[in-house]
């Protein structure tokens, strides 16, 4: 099968966790299919190496727990997109136990 049909070209993946394992592959992954990437993580060092070993990343510091880090997040993945393209791609592989955020439920 062609991975054509998997191809991300002109798209902004927001990754997650990027500083672990997993989300490092995960970013190398997405940019394979020819997404930037914008890289989302605590541990900036490795963030940092990461993004500099991939040709269209960007990296910042996330903490999933704060809200105001969250939207920081997400309006930084919105900049790097091309209007036409704001919807992108999202992973997000990194769960949070017992964390609130304005969406739960009563």
């Amino acid at each position: 099968m062609s991975m054509d049909r998997f191809r991300l070209d002109g798209r902004v993946a927001l990754v997650t966790g990027a500083s672990g394992a997993l989300g490092a592959e995960f970013a190398r992954t997405l940019a394979g299919a020819g997404a930037r990437v914008v890289l989302a993580a605590r541990r900036v060092d490795a963030m940092r190496a990461l993004a500099d070993s991939l040709s269209d990343a960007h990296s910042i510091v996330l903490d999933v727990t704060d809200p105001g880090s969250v939207a920081r997040a997400v309006a930084e993945r919105h900049r790097h997109a091309e209007p036409e393209r704001a919807a992108g791609a999202r992973l997000a592989h990194r769960g949070t136990r017992g964390v609130r955020t304005g969406r739960q439920r009563a």
